[in-house]
């Protein structure tokens, strides 16, 4: 039986059986002809070219039309290999970036035309109602005129001193160039750069943009699961009822396209040389496993030595650990981890702690053949100066470097050719609005990248990662597909994501600040190493002993004042001496919060997490035992 994507052939019946031996799969079905991609045969002039009427698809294509291949025979059928167009593959990228080009210019022509009209229409009726008479000068130009006037010229210009572009109409007598393209029919746009907004996002809008969110929880904790605006999930929404509508359409013809599109937005969000180099997965824990499996089969083939090491960081996400423990000490490596101290003066102490983890890690000869560096680590939370850690990598012979950036995109400046590591991945549900969950892999091209697989595997292994990723199988990949949407989105904010990124900074920051000052507090950073996500020290009176003690805590703002933070909890030094900046007036502080602060967030959310600590500190409510009986979990 003949089966796979196309459906099963039942095998001909004797009087079915073609008497022609040439006869193709295709022949008999008759596809339309749309699909047939012709094989190698010599080439013919147009005056030997054969005439012969138009046929309708539903009539099959002759034998000269379709040249079969020698393959084994298939139910007594000699098939066809049909290769199908496939945008997914980097070789189409170039023609993907014209299309999207020549479709931004065609909307703003449209925006533009819009406005004009508009315009006009306010006239009129000021005329009418006899409020204004202003005279114009321009007559209304519709979107189905434009091709009845090849002597017009659109040129898309922008006015620095103002959000809102013009759209000049010239005349064919401006230049001699443009006579040229008015007698060859052509509609020509310049676009010097990105068109701006006319008006920026308005308070309001945001509020509606994020109204599905619970009403009466303060969120300040963007960081764990991010956050996906209404206008996005529309538009996952559209994508997912795509797919139900017409699955087969869906895979064929958008799927593939979709991704690339999205691939290619991520390519020029990080600064990244080739959309070969990007693939999309679930999540920077997928991202992980697919690195350290690479690893892992370096130990298992002989490549690298036994105790051979990976370098990671002591504050690095418990997935990755887990990930080092399943695929590389499984294999014979071993691990070492830099322990970074908290809290945190300046980035010097980083840099210090790293160079003494290299030190160890090549300890009796060992190579290390992987460090893993955190962008911005998540408990507690520090930016790290990966550029200056990826060059003390290079300079002392670390063969690989991976960055895991899970909190970086939309919360920092990324650019990975600047940076210079091997491998880089980043959530984009966490900061940049996407629906969960999808995450960004960079791998620099070099002989390395040709051996990364997805621990899924499918019919698509051996083509490369990007490839591999874009298709693992039935599920909702909807999620990958509304990247773009994300960008439109940040696009509307003043000075789109670098914008979104600087306030968020600044107002976690603010926050920070005052909660601090209102509790007797420090920060656990100073700003420079700091985000959108700040670590506040919380009063030493709260008495947070342990990573249960936190975690209780944390449930406790949740049920009882509908504040939703995590809770860190920072053990003394072994001699039992405060570390600087780490006490209060009380004693030692054990216990910090991490606040995020994203657009969606208001100066009430932080007063409301204030003031519930402020009263647990009051009420006397000092055993964190107790608050598990509130909790409902004694």
């Amino acid at each position: 039986m003949l089966g796979g994507l196309y459906g099963y052939l039942p095998p001909p019946s004797d009087e079915d059986k073609p008497t022609n031996t040439t006869t193709t799969v295709w022949s008999i079905f008759a596809p339309p002809q749309t699909i047939l991609k012709p094989q190698s045969k010599p080439k013919t002039t147009q005056n030997s070219l054969p005439t012969r009427p138009h046929s309708s698809p539903a009539i099959a294509p002759s034998p000269d039309d379709v040249v079969a291949l020698p393959q084994p025979a298939l139910v007594d059928v000699t098939s066809t290999v049909i290769e199908e167009h496939d945008p997914a593959r980097p070789n189409d990228y170039e023609d993907y970036r014209r299309e999207k080009k020549k479709k931004e210019v065609d909307v703003e022509i449209n925006r533009e035309l819009e406005r004009r009209r508009q315009e006009e229409e306010e006239r009129e009726m000021r005329e009418k109602g006899n409020l204004v008479s202003t005279p114009v000068s321009a007559q209304r130009v519709t979107r189905h005129q434009l091709p009845q006037h090849p002597k017009i010229k659109i040129i898309l210009s922008f006015n620095p001193a103002s959000p809102a572009f013009t759209l000049p109409l010239h005349s064919h007598s401006d230049t001699s160039a443009m006579d040229q393209e008015a007698r060859n029919g052509e509609l020509t746009h310049h676009v010097s750069k990105k068109p701006k907004l006319t008006r920026c996002i308005s308070e309001a809008e945001i509020r509606d943009e994020f109204s599905h969110h619970q009403h009466g929880v303060a969120r300040i904790n963007n960081g764990s699961f991010g956050s996906c605006p209404k206008s996005v999930l529309a538009d996952q929404q559209k994508w997912q009822l795509k797919f139900l509508q017409q699955p087969d359409d869906f895979y064929f013809n958008s799927l593939r396209k979709g991704i690339l599109e999205s691939r290619a937005a991520v390519k020029d969000l990080i600064n990244a040389d080739d959309v070969g180099e990007i693939s999309l997965v679930d999540n920077a824990t997928t991202a992980a496993a697919i690195v350290l499996q690479q690893i892992g089969r370096g130990f298992t083939e002989g490549r690298f030595h036994r105790n051979d090491t990976v370098l990671m960081l002591h504050c690095a996400f418990q997935a990755v650990k887990k990930s080092i423990q399943a695929y590389v000490t499984r294999a014979g490596g071993s691990v070492v981890e830099v322990q970074l101290p908290f809290p945190l003066a300046s980035e010097e102490e980083i840099i210090n702690e790293f160079k003494k983890g290299i030190e160890k890690g090549k300890k009796d000869g060992k190579m290390i053949r992987l460090a893993i560096i955190d962008h911005i680590t998540s408990m507690p939370c520090v930016v790290i100066p990966v550029r200056k850690l990826v060059k003390i990598c290079r300079d002392e012979g670390v063969d690989q470097v991976f960055v895991d950036a899970a909190h970086a995109m939309g919360s920092i400046k990324i650019d990975v050719k600047e940076i210079g590591a091997d491998f880089y991945v980043s959530n984009l549900h966490k900061w940049f609005f996407c629906p969960p969950s999808v995450a960004f892999l960079y791998c620099r091209k070099s002989i390395l990248s040709s051996d990364m697989h997805h621990p899924v595997v499918s019919h698509e292994f051996g083509n490369g990662l990007p490839i591999e990723s874009a298709w693992i199988g039935t599920r909702d990949y909807s999620a990958q597909l509304v990247i773009p949407s994300a960008v439109t989105f940040v696009s509307r904010f003043e000075g789109g994501i670098d914008g979104i990124m600087q306030r968020n900074h600044e107002q976690a920051l603010k926050m920070a600040r005052m909660l601090a000052n209102a509790w007797g507090t420090s920060l656990g950073s100073p700003p420079e190493i700091c985000a959108a996500m700040v670590m506040v020290g919380l009063p030493s009176r709260l008495r947070v002993m342990g990573e249960d003690d936190a975690l209780r805590l944390r449930g406790h703002l949740r049920v009882r004042f509908g504040v939703e933070v995590p809770i860190h909890y920072q053990a003394p030094k072994d001699d039992g001496q405060p570390q600087a900046g780490a006490r209060d007036k009380d004693g030692i502080i054990t216990g910090y919060a991490r606040i995020s602060h994203q657009v969606y967030n208001t100066l009430e959310d932080y007063e409301k997490f204030r003031d519930a600590v402020i009263l647990l500190v009051e009420e006397g409510q000092l055993d964190v035992d107790s608050w598990e009986e509130f909790n409902g979990i004694a």
